[in-house]
């Protein structure tokens, strides 16, 4: 028996021995602290440890520092009255298995509640062991990493002492949250034109922002978490401000949870997107481009495209002939099907002749040149001109660069007069019934001069292009051009971008006054989104086929993947727009109906032209006086049954359209990967598909 208490009290003081003994003083604000303070032990990736967490620390007796050791203490521990809070684990074990043990402290001092840390590492101490006679904390060599608002007392450890003694100095937890904002030339946001919201989550553990001050660019408050959930906040994300504005793009701003975690401030400057008008800025562009305020892109001059991998501006291809590039030259050739083997014979030889007409053409040019330059010689050969020229020289040494450059002048000369091999002199016009060609003109030519702002865009707008165009029997074939109904969704995507009716607060009045009956609320949008289904049951089709792209396109597009990537692009960036309207309608108190597509009688991408003609019809004939009301009058009654309609809230419309937006997604990123091995992209596509993915998102998670 007597054996069996020897052993088990040595057991016992194994067990003791295991532990290592740290004495914690607290104070705020200079005051010592003799209330509850938990803490919670986490390693160096933020993880808790043998689930330390929420440990209540007993407060000990008043603590005296000994007058044999440092005195500097001695009268600071004697006159104020701080309390002991021991806590005794096994910290050797745990920096055998971590690199660092974070011990996070928390408490509650009259209502508010306090934190602090203190952060141990192996590198702390001299000696193998903490508990090592020889060891001793090195607090002066890691002064800055683990003694930022922490103070080693005593720093050498003893079985027989109190441990190590370490006054921690604990902060209210709060962030001081200070915003700044402007709009795009740098004024000052109203302070009556925005509101300041948190997101679910903030409002989940953050309390509501104290001492808020709203100023003409300026907002100001104070985030605390709430009671209990101090130490579920360090590193911790996704807590977010964001600002709604009428006429600004809504902003997320995410809480830096570690600077409220240790009080400090947080300072953003927020440069808000207006909305209305839709402004695009100017840009720098590429040799042979110019920027077009008609346009508000970098355009080519009339009858031509920037072809981005020879880097310039080259010339459209005639209907019925597709571009490609021979020797470093752009040529244009007569359309073959690459799928048909007859046919890819043909346009070897296609493409042989054309390299046996450019060398005779580059032949030709040579000699055109050479006789130019033989006849400017021959003129400026007199005796006075060389005796100037000759005078020159002597002050001067760019005679030869001169000549160069007339020989450059007259290269140009002459290739503009020889023609290219593709060019034929008997090409036959287009069609003059063929609506596209008239659109393509127009569509293609963008003025450069900001004399002539918006004339071309408000020709394009009128709904004779939109509409009229192709609720036309005759025109059934253009609902088959993907790449027409392309360029027509980038025309009416700007027109809705562009359209104050369509901005808000306007588009409450459009919503309450238009007719409910004929679902015609958002007509433009609606009809954008049916292009868009169009568009990708054209795709759909010629992928199943393995037809090209282009295909009796009525224009030639040398990059189709590129192309249809930068409008999937901006199909993502209609819907970032409309998500913004969307959201700020469900936030307004009146919270109205807004119609849409209904998504249990439609199935996106199986629409025929036939359904898509009878919506527009119907819609075209809603406009008094209105040239479209040709299509009205031809309308079947039956065409509603085939699209159908539904009226939803807006946070109702958003997560239908966010499910829809996946698979725009994945189209998105599909396309990409065969737009990069065309080499027709500008770049930054994808990093720009990011961010309205996240902005979505953003969205979405709130107004669930």
């Amino acid at each position: 028996m007597k054996n069996k208490i020897i052993i088990l009290f040595f057991l016992l003081s194994l067990n003791f021995s295991a532990k290592q003994k740290f004495i914690f003083l607290f104070e705020l604000d200079g005051q010592p602290i003799s209330g509850e303070i938990k803490y919670t032990l986490k390693n160096e990736n933020l993880e808790i440890i043998d689930d330390k967490e929420q440990v209540t620390i007993k407060r000990g007796k008043r603590y005296k520092h000994k007058k044999k050791e440092e005195k500097i203490y001695i009268k600071r521990y004697r006159e104020k009255k701080y309390y002991q809070y021991t806590i005794e684990e096994d910290f050797e074990k745990y920096l055998e298995q971590n690199k660092e043990v974070i011990i996070n402290f928390s408490g509650s001092v009259n209502n508010s509640y306090v934190s602090g840390q203190q952060k141990l590492s192996k590198d702390l101490w001299f000696g193998s062991k903490i508990s090592s006679k020889h060891s001793r904390i090195n607090a002066e060599w890691h002064a800055n990493t683990y003694f930022v608002n922490t103070e080693c007392v005593k720093g050498k450890y003893s079985d027989n002492s109190k441990g190590i003694v370490i006054h921690v100095k604990l902060s209210m937890s709060r962030l001081d949250f200070e915003i700044d904002l402007f709009d795009a030339f740098g004024n000052d946001i109203d302070k009556n034109d925005f509101k300041i919201y948190f997101n679910k989550l903030a409002r989940q553990d953050l309390d509501p922002p104290s001492d808020e001050l709203q100023r003409n660019g300026n907002y100001q408050c104070i985030i605390k978490a709430k009671d209990g959930l101090i130490s579920d906040l360090e590193g911790k994300t996704g807590y977010q401000i964001y600002i709604i504005s009428d006429n600004y793009k809504t902003e997320f701003i995410n809480i830096d949870t570690d600077k409220l975690f240790k009080n400090k401030k947080q300072s953003e400057t927020i440069r808000m997107q207006t909305l209305y008008p839709f402004e695009v800025l100017e840009q720098d562009c590429d040799d042979g481009m110019m920027w077009s305020f008609d346009c508000d892109k970098c355009v080519c001059s009339a009858g031509e495209f920037y072809y981005k991998k020879l880097g310039k501006c080259v010339k459209n291809c005639p209907k019925g002939s597709s571009g490609q590039t021979i020797d470093g030259e752009y040529v244009c050739i007569e359309y073959i099907d690459p799928e048909s083997q007859s046919n890819k014979k043909n346009i070897e030889s296609e493409v042989q002749k054309i390299k046996r007409l450019k060398k005779e053409r580059d032949k030709k040019i040579k000699e055109c040149v050479n006789i130019k330059m033989k006849q400017f010689k021959e003129k400026n050969s007199d005796l006075d001109m060389i005796i100037k020229k000759g005078f020159n020289a002597m002050f001067s040494s760019n005679s030869e660069i001169d000549m160069s450059k007339k020989e450059s002048e007259f290269k140009m000369i002459c290739e503009k007069t020889i023609s290219q091999p593709s060019e034929k002199s008997d090409e036959k016009k287009e069609n003059k019934n063929d609506f596209r060609s008239e659109f393509k003109s127009l569509y293609d030519t963008c003025s450069t001069n900001e004399e002539d702002e918006n004339s071309l865009r408000n020709i394009l707008y009128d709904d004779q292009y939109l509409y009229l165009s192709i609720c036309d029997s005759n025109n059934v074939s253009y609902l088959e051009d993907m790449f027409f109904l392309i360029d027509l969704s980038d025309i009416l995507y700007n027109k809705v971008r562009e359209s104050r009716e369509y901005a808000f607060p306007d588009i409450l009045d459009k919503i309450e006054n238009s007719n409910k009956k004929t679902g015609s609320q958002l007509i433009d949008i609606i009809q954008l989104q049916l292009l868009y289904f169009q568009i990708d049951a054209i795709y759909k089709s010629k992928i199943d086929t393995k037809s090209s792209l282009d295909i009796n396109s009525y224009r030639d597009v040398p990059d189709p993947y590129s192309r249809l990537t930068i409008h999937r692009l901006q199909r993502l960036q209609f819907y970032d727009w409309y998500f913004d309207i969307l959201f700020k309608l469900s936030k307004h108190p009146k919270k109205p109906f807004i119609t849409s597509l209904a998504g249990a009688t439609t199935k996106e991408g199986k629409l025929h032209g036939k359904s898509i003609r009878g919506y527009w019809r119907a819609q075209a004939g809603n406009k008094v006086d209105s040239p479209s009301d040709l299509c009205y009058l031809s309308l079947l009654q039956d065409e509603y049954s085939k699209i159908g309609w539904s009226y939803l809230k807006p946070g109702e419309v958003i997560e239908i359209l966010y499910k829809r937006l996946r698979r725009y997604d994945d189209d998105f990123e599909l396309n990409y990967e065969e737009a990069e091995i065309e080499g027709g992209l500008l770049g930054g596509e994808m990093k720009k598909f990011k961010e309205l993915q996240e902005n979505r998102k953003r969205i979405k998670t709130e107004v669930n």
